[in-house]
């Protein structure tokens, strides 16, 4: 087993605790809309002692269980199942206006917990480097969360002829190895497949961090919002192809 302790590239990560309305007796709880925990978590940051920064400091890939091991400087550690979600490049309406773009995360399965952390969130607009800086390519993120937390498989659904152009070129590009493995999943309706987000933050088993959630305050209120697309798919993958400890072999 190959041992691989490094530096790692790290965020802050907040317990997400949505904010629910005052329950009174017999009536249900009401999940909040994305721009009410921006704020929320925005308020709740500056008491918090939970949402110190947790940084990873060692990695390692074990592959015969599927998980990554992760030590953090706090003195925890723990085996994650890693997967990532991808919402492709398209146009999109954003509060700073229409521009292509598509978003990419990656998350964690605390094995032990079944808790979810999102260790890493990225928009894209192409797949390789160009000499254009504004353009941002989904080959060094890859290669990056590869080196970093072992992850290969992403979780998407999208316009199939969308998918298939991005994904042909990854597969061509020789800079991008080891090759990410692409996953279709599919939903009937929209609103029940968010309600795996809204679930999963219900029972308190999602972090994420400051960043993500302003990401998902820029396209409140917008037909497609790329980050909250690629972490319901990452969100569905994982709720539909759960990790399961390896069964030995006589």
């Amino acid at each position: 087993m190959m041992d691989r302790a490094r530096p790692i590239l790290w965020r802050r990560y907040l317990p997400f605790r949505p904010p629910l309305t005052p329950q009174q007796e017999g009536q249900p709880r009401i999940l909040p809309t994305p721009l009410e925990w921006v704020d929320t978590m925005l308020i709740e940051r500056k008491t918090n002692k939970e949402e110190e920064a947790m940084i990873p400091t060692r990695t390692v890939h074990r592959p015969e269980r599927g998980v990554t091991w992760i030590e953090w400087d706090d003195g925890s550690k723990a085996e994650y199942s890693v997967r990532g979600g991808i919402a492709w490049p398209v146009a999109v309406e954003a509060d700073v206006g229409r521009r292509v773009v598509g978003y990419a995360v990656i998350a964690g399965v605390n094995v032990a917990t079944d808790r979810v952390t999102v260790f890493d969130h990225h928009e894209f607009n192409v797949v390789e480097a160009s000499d254009k800086p504004r353009l941002v390519a989904f080959g060094p993120l890859a290669l990056r969360w590869w080196s970093t937390y072992y992850a290969l498989r992403y979780y998407w659904r999208q316009e199939a002829e969308t998918a298939w152009t991005f994904r042909t070129s990854i597969h061509r590009s020789p800079s991008i190895l080891p090759k990410p493995t692409f996953t279709a999943i599919n939903w009937d309706n929209e609103a029940a497949a968010e309600s795996v987000i809204w679930q999963t933050v219900a029972d308190n088993r999602l972090s994420v961090d400051k960043e993500l959630l302003e990401m998902f305050k820029l396209y409140d209120g917008k037909p497609w919002s790329p980050p909250k697309h690629a972490l319901l798919c990452c969100l569905v993958g994982m709720q539909r192809y759960p990790w399961h400890e390896p069964v030995g072999r006589d």
